[in-house]
């Protein structure tokens, strides 16, 4: 994966994020709507990126997503 494809994976789940709202995202709907097999890097990378994301971990090594608070974050190259 090159450096580039990075940007589109988070915009995509940035998206899904600000679309499920409260519900936030399954790694497993991540991969059904974005073909996103690492979902929990792309976190890792938005929240590196200032997004405010918890993760509420489930039963059966699963984890679900939420964006707390939609405000831009400042995107750091």
């Amino acid at each position: 994966m090159t450096k580039t494809d990075n940007p589109s994976q988070c915009d995509r789940l940035l998206n899904a994020l600000r679309a499920a709202g409260p519900r936030g995202v399954t790694a497993m709907q991540a991969l059904d709507q974005g073909g996103m097999y690492r979902c929990g890097a792309r976190v890792y990378d938005l929240k590196k990126m200032g997004y405010n994301i918890t993760t509420e971990r489930r039963a059966g090594m699963t984890a679900r997503y939420r964006l707390e608070d939609s405000a831009t974050a400042v995107r750091r190259a």
